[in-house]
């Protein structure tokens, strides 16, 4: 079966001067996001001290200056190698793969808080309703809020590892709902994911890619990416498209295009196909019908989804939903808001899961507002500079409510 068609295709597309060009800037401009959310300050300091010392001291001997341009190379090639390696660590599994799972026709639904910023423990109609267990892992929260280093997200990997009281999620007869607060930690999806030893059918809901490739930590925009390279994930889905990043000239080349244009990864946007650069070779449906104010139908939404029901019959399913993809009628979240309405979102996973017969995995769900706690001031200066001061004021008791209702709808 084939599962992705081009609508044109004239050869391969090699990128030009211009493109090149970009990937300079994007190159830099990632970089410098990521080392303030990694909290490299001792390797910035290092370096600049190096740099202000050999500017100042203009009497210092050419072999002595000689030495510390070594020294400073052969830094940069260790943390290189220190960033690839563990790059390349979050796109394998921990363990071994194992078989899909038969049992789902008895699996009981069972919900569980991850407590990073308390956002969650507020609600406590959904907690009781649901008696959701919580896990709280709310010191490593403020240290991988938005952005974080490899270190730091080993550790918190290892206190989910503790708090569950097990490394492998999807074994048991039960299908897990896992909510975990602010999608400033939508990153923490990659944790949940990697936890799962099957393979799988991924869905992503959100307004933004949350794809961007970068090797030097993690960010709640760069993490999709690594999904995508699990072994266990078979193909891949995001819905619900909808702000300018994916045309973004710079930010398009840190885009996954090799799941994207091999059609791993589909893409459906709410209401406008993507067109730049080389999404035009990429068939972007989009939700609604093109040119019309209508929202997304039961049957327009098993149309879009009909050319992939064979791969979604056969293997389980897992959704992450950011509820961003939603306009703040139904959600108020620290992060810009989508079109998407509550029941758009319900029709897309009622025809995901009848399509997948019934066999869905798991689900986690973030986008709750909370107000910002980061420690470091490299997150400090990454919320000053990603979140909209506007969005934040935000009444806590009128955002829970919100929220929850809209939880409890879902």
């Amino acid at each position: 079966m084939t599962v992705f068609v081009r609508t044109s295709y004239d050869g391969p597309v090699y990128p030009t001067m211009k493109d090149y060009a970009a990937m300079v800037t994007a190159t830099i401009r990632v970089m410098c996001e990521t080392v303030l959310a990694m909290g490299m300050v001792y390797v910035v300091s290092f370096a600049g001290v190096v740099v202000v010392g050999c500017i100042g001291m203009s009497q210092i001997p050419w072999s002595i200056l000689r030495v510390l341009v070594l020294l400073v190379g052969g830094l940069a090639v260790l943390l290189m190698a220190y960033w690839r390696y563990n790059f390349a660590r979050l796109s394998k599994l921990p363990g071994k793969l194992e078989p899909v799972s038969k049992s789902f026709e008895e699996r009981n639904i069972r919900m569980r808080v991850l407590n990073l910023d308390g956002a969650m423990l507020r609600q406590s109609s959904l907690l009781e309703k649901y008696r959701a267990k919580v896990y709280d892992v709310s010191e490593v929260g403020p240290h991988v809020r938005m952005g974080c280093g490899y270190e730091h997200y080993k550790w918190l990997e290892s206190r989910m590892t503790k708090s569950f009281g097990c490394e492998i999620d999807g074994k048991d007869r039960e299908c897990l709902v896992t909510f975990y607060g602010s999608n400033d930690f939508h990153h923490v999806a990659l944790a949940l994911i990697r936890r799962i030893r099957q393979p799988v059918n991924m869905v992503l809901f959100d307004t933004h890619p949350d794809w961007l490739v970068n090797p030097f930590g993690q960010h709640c925009g760069s993490w999709y990416n690594l999904v995508m390279d699990l072994p266990t994930v078979q193909q891949g889905f995001h819905f619900g498209a909808c702000s300018g990043e994916f045309e973004d000239e710079v930010l398009m080349h840190v885009s996954p295009w090799n799941h994207i244009e091999s059609g791993k990864l589909r893409v459906f946007p709410t209401s406008n196909m993507l067109q730049a650069g080389r999404w035009q070779n990429v068939e972007t449906p989009t939700l609604r019908p093109p040119g019309c104010t209508r929202n997304l139908t039961i049957e327009r939404a098993r149309v879009l989804l009909k050319p992939y029901r064979e791969v979604l019959a056969s293997f389980p399913l897992y959704i992450t939903l950011d509820k961003d993809c939603m306009g703040r009628w139904y959600c108020l979240q620290n992060w810009n808001s989508g079109d998407l309405t509550l029941t758009e979102v319900c029709i897309i996973i009622e025809v995901l899961v009848e399509y997948a017969e019934g066999r869905l995995l798991g689900i986690d769900v973030t986008g709750d507002w909370s107000g910002v706690d980061v420690r470091g001031w490299m997150r400090e200066i990454l919320h000053e500079q990603q979140h909209d001061e506007e969005q934040n004021k935000i009444d806590c008791k009128i955002a829970d409510a919100v929220n929850e209702r809209t939880n409890l709808l879902l």
